[in-house]
């Protein structure tokens, strides 16, 4: 796959066993001008699982982590950004996508998540939210059980 990609821009990993925390994300730049933010979904730690339980009920610290990340990332590259993730990392790729705000979100090209649940509705009901879902697309096999988890307000395929 030589040319695929260009090179790693920048990786981030956050494992905190005490604060039930497990984070991973790369971001490769797949073209000149477009560099791709990876968000990983949980791994087999239990760490990860209790953040992925807590998805259920309340915001999970991986949120902040993935949201910080991508700034960082917008903030010092001059790339425009697609932003992926499976499982969980979708749900952070929406979280992220969502909280953009301003001049940031030019640079935001689209969102694709891959069997993510979705997210807790109550928490993305105001207006300003609206326009931001439009650059959600989702992908959800046929017989997934993640990917039909809480609500969904963004295109889906199945």
């Amino acid at each position: 796959m030589k040319g695929v990609i260009n090179y790693c821009v920048q990786d981030k990993k956050v494992y905190d066993e005490e604060n039930h925390t497990q984070f991973a994300a790369l971001t490769v730049q797949i073209m000149p001008g477009i560099s791709v933010i990876v968000y990983s979904g949980t791994d087999d730690t239990l760490s990860g699982w209790f953040e992925d339980l807590g998805m259920m009920y309340q915001k999970i610290p991986s949120y902040d982590i993935a949201y910080n990340y991508m700034m960082h990332v917008i903030k010092y590259h001059l790339d425009d950004i697609i932003i992926v993730g499976h499982s969980k990392g979708g749900a952070l790729a929406i979280h992220s996508t969502l909280n953009l705000e301003g001049r940031m979100q030019k640079k935001l090209l689209q969102t694709y998540c891959f069997d993510c649940p979705g997210m807790d509705f109550h928490l993305y009901q105001e207006k300003k939210y609206h326009p931001r879902w439009k650059k959600v697309v989702s992908f959800i096999p046929e017989m997934a059980v993640v990917g039909q988890l809480f609500n969904h307000n963004e295109k889906q395929y199945v």
